[in-house]
């Protein structure tokens, strides 16, 4: 196949590595499902999977696929890990998969509503009432409360399987708190096509693109009012979520809004999104944050990503939360040894797939018996939450399996014992070749019209070593497509619901979040900052000095570092030091790590990721190039000048990327609006502050190049030189770099677009007069058109350019008015008023 271990010395180890390999029988054969794969394997050319793992790197890097583990120092934004080589199921054995989950599933929804109900499993004594009341993810608050509009408690069911040395697949454990790795399991699919599309030629596999379209006809389904078109939000912890990434995904994917905590608020028992329109009732949440921080009044007090009131509005059924809050009631390894009594009551059946074998230590006689034998057993913690590692009995010496025993025996209640199960492997690539690791896969299923739909495929996991206790993504694991392999070629028919009325027609929407608002104002004004601080860097590394310099070059070098200064990018010192070639050792070590242009990048990297769902997938890869590649490149080689030149070059290039990208993709809606807006307001200061600088470097000295470094400034030398042919001279000059509305360079034509920009965003019917955003812009863009340019006649003529001067001090002041006046607008709810179709709120000076 290539340089690395041949497959025939593959295939050995896989049969003796395990003993139950999904690739080959006991025998050394390749088990017939696999044959396909395996075949498309073998022609690639040598070095072919090394160059298709890089290139499918490349993908999941421009991609920005991620799973962040913050508690590790290199775990936040850790890239998304992955193997090429899937793990096929043959459609035969897959289908047995799919009826055993969605029977499990069925029950496990069940066994919430009786605990959230009636409580008859407790009284029966079912289950014990110690393992209920004592897990934390049995919510108190929700007691009573019933689903809106017939809803399940479990209406989106993950599970973990494994593959025993019998060859039987168990369940590991149930998700159904906020389940996630659906959509790292499309991703897979999706960069697995386009990296190694030899393999899907090879074989039929079912596609998952159908599982997403039902599960969004589901989704609509539970809204308990305007059911044609309900609103549905997803509900996020934020960026500093391990699963942001596929938050975002899911959001677009199945065409919902993402909301943080922040975003909804809940007013007289209904939720409502905050957005520029007003607030507007939501229908559907569909919660990706553990219940428990889902609602600060009613449950976890100190939750600050959470929604007050909104266990109210779920009580009175005016909004539905999928999964419910509380549904991680069932999500303990500690419920499995009780889950086949609970299926002969609660289904009048047996479940199909067994658990791992589990035992809940809060039993006596099971504590008893299991501490007599710790050795033959995993101990881990009974409930989600606990930080608490599982312990291997057979790696304790005496003394140590002694201690678990008694540190158990404290409270015995919070720890189960499972069976050591010898997990199946199958092949993973390493640079020296195909090695086999243990596996796991991760199925899904959606509750729809009343059965449990499963997605015809998964995510599988493979651990980092040949025998882990524990598979996770945490811990270093990587992970797979997995295929449902069929013989034959299928078309999925996916029946979605069918719409009664005929949707109106909009060109518009008013369904932007304040906070979204907000943070794409500021990115739009931290990349027009960099965009600008690079130009200045580069007009100063092109003075820099080395060899014979002219007077006038040092001059302009030393303003400009002064203009470097006074933004921060460099030391506030260096624009004060005796000589220039001081300045240029401050300038050459000013980009490295936590240097002054580095904050601007950490900026942007703060605040992208809060409006990812805002971006296309190409404007999201300029990001990435901005925070990564154009990042390294102006920061690897502090204090190399030349290496600095060709970074600063790069950064200005991807800021236009960009600019261009917002420009040519984005919806002339109001996201767009609000980051034009910021980049318009940046570019606007930057250049009065230009102007001033330069002029007061000018001094008395005046001459054409000052004039010059101004156009240069501005990017305006070619415009100027096409319009003028005499010598440069200030007046032309100033009006167009200052007060020329068609040079999209000058402040005038930033004022303009700002007030087109505000005079196009939402406002209020109580409000028909010019709000005091408006005001201000055409304000400041009323100076700068009545200003006397042709008064203007050289640097020297003092008089006329002071009054230059003020007019760009009272400009600086009056932006920096405008930028406040924004956000007093549009980012803040107070009150409510009435709109047609859906309730909204807003204050009564029409700030939302």
């Amino acid at each position: 196949m290539n340089e690395t271990t041949p497959i025939a010395d593959a295939l050995a180890a896989a049969a003796a590595a395990s003993p139950y390999d999904e690739m080959v029988t006991g025998g050394g054969q390749i088990r017939f499902h696999w044959q396909a794969i395996m075949g498309a394997l073998r022609t690639l050319p040598p070095g072919a999977l090394a160059e298709r793992m890089e290139r499918a790197r490349r993908q999941y890097d421009e991609n920005g696929v991620t799973y962040n583990v913050f508690a590790d120092a290199a775990g936040a934004a850790r890239p998304w890990q992955f193997d090429l080589i899937p793990l096929p199921i043959p459609a035969d054995e897959w289908e047995e998969i799919e009826v055993a989950l969605a029977k499990r599933a069925t029950l496990l929804d069940r066994v919430l509503a009786d605990l959230y109900g009636p409580q008859n499993l407790l009284k029966e004594r079912l289950l014990p009432p110690a393992l209920v009341h004592a897990n934390p993810g049995f919510l108190r608050p929700c007691h009573g409360i019933v689903p809106a509009n017939g809803a399940p408690f479990v209406h989106f069911y993950a599970a973990d399987l494994a593959r025993g040395e019998d060859g039987k697949w168990r369940v590991c454990a149930d998700r159904v708190n906020a389940p996630s790795g659906a959509g790292y399991a499309l991703e897979n699919r999706n960069v697995l096509m386009r990296t190694l599309p030899e393999l899907f030629q090879a074989g039929h596999v079912r596609r998952l693109g159908p599982f997403f379209e039902l599960w969004q006809s589901a989704l609509a389904a539970l809204a308990p009012r305007h059911r044609e078109n309900p609103r549905i939000v997803l509900l996020t912890p934020g960026p500093y979520s391990e699963t942001y990434f596929e938050h975002v995904y899911l959001a677009r994917q199945l065409g919902l809004t993402l909301a943080e905590g922040a975003d909804l608020t809940v007013r007289e028992g209904k939720c409502y999104l905050k957005t520029l329109g007003g607030l507007q009732q939501v229908d559907v949440i569909l919660r990706r944050m553990d219940a428990d921080y889902c609602d600060p009044v009613e449950l976890r007090a100190e939750s600050a990503i959470g929604v007050a009131g909104l266990l109210d509005a779920v009580r009175a059924g005016n909004v539905t939360v999928a999964n419910a809050l509380g549904a991680g009631a069932v999500e303990t390894p500690a419920i499995m040894p009780f889950l086949p009594g609970l299926a002969r009551r609660l289904l009048d059946d047996d479940l199909d797939m067994p658990s791992i074998e589990t035992w809940w230590l809060g039993q006596s006689a099971v504590f008893a018996d299991v501490a007599k034998r710790i050795e033959d057993y995993v101990i881990r913690p009974a409930f989600a939450g606990d930080p608490e590692p599982a312990t291997v009995g057979a790696t304790l010496d005496a003394r140590r399996r002694a201690a678990l025993v008694e540190r158990i025996a404290e409270r015995p209640w919070r720890y189960v014992a499972q069976a050591r199960l010898r997990r199946s492997s199958m092949p993973v690539w390493t640079p020296t070749g195909l090695q086999p690791r243990t596996t796991m896969v991760r199925a899904f299923l959606v509750r729809h019209e009343g059965g449990y739909v499963p997605m015809p495929g998964g995510m599988t996991r493979v651990g980092n070593d040949e025998d882990g206790v524990d598979i996770s993504m945490q811990r270093g694991g990587a992970s797979k497509d997995t295929w449902v392999v069929v013989r034959e070629p299928q078309t999925t028919v996916v029946g979605l619901r069918a719409s009664a009325g005929r949707e109106p027609l909009r060109r518009s929407s008013g369904e932007l979040q304040s906070r979204v608002a907000d943070n794409l104002f500021w990115l739009g004004r931290y990349a027009e900052r960099l965009d600008d601080t690079a130009r200045l860097m580069r007009a100063c590394l092109m003075r820099a000095p080395a060899g014979d310099v002219s007077a006038r070059e040092v001059a302009e070098f030393q303003a400009l570092m002064r203009m470097l200064a006074a933004r921060g990018a460099v030391e506030r010192r260096a624009g004060g030091l005796p000589d220039s070639r001081a300045m240029m050792e401050a300038l050459a070590t000013a980009c490295g790590p936590d240097q002054g242009i580095s904050h601007l990048f950490q900026a942007i990297q703060r605040i992208a990721p809060t409006v990812r769902d805002r971006l296309s997938a190409d404007m999201w890869k300029v990001v990435n190039d901005l925070l990564r590649d154009a990042r390294l490149r102006l920061e690897g080689r502090p204090g190399d000048v030349d290496w600095l030149f060709e970074g600063v070059d790069h950064v200005i290039s991807v800021c236009a990327a960009f600019h261009g990208m917002a420009s040519e993709n984005m919806t002339r809606g109001s996201g767009w609006r609000f980051l034009d807006l910021g980049r318009r307001i940046e570019r606007a200061s930057y250049a009065t502050a230009m102007v001033r600088d330069v002029l007061a470097a000018a001094g008395a000295q005046g001459g054409e190049a000052w004039l010059r470094l101004m156009l240069e400034l501005a990017d305006s030398s070619i415009t100027y030189r096409t319009r003028y042919m005499a010598a440069i001279q200030l007046a032309p000059v100033v009006d167009l770099v200052v007060c020329d509305e068609t040079n999209p360079r000058s402040i005038g034509y930033q004022l303009q677009t700002v007030a087109h920009h505000l005079d196009a965003l939402p406002q209020r019917a109580s409000r028909p007069l010019s709000l005091p955003e408006q005001k201000v812009a055409r304000g400041v863009l009323s100076a700068i058109e009545l200003f006397d340019v042709e008064r203007l006649s050289s640097l020297v003529d003092r008089e006329a350019t002071a009054a230059l001067d003020g007019l760009m001090v009272s400009t600086a002041a009056r932006l920096a008015d405008l930028s406040e006046a924004i956000t007093r607008a549009y980012f803040s709810h107070v009150t409510t008023v009435r709109s047609i179709g859906y309730e909204t709120m807003a204050s009564p000076d029409g700030a939302v």
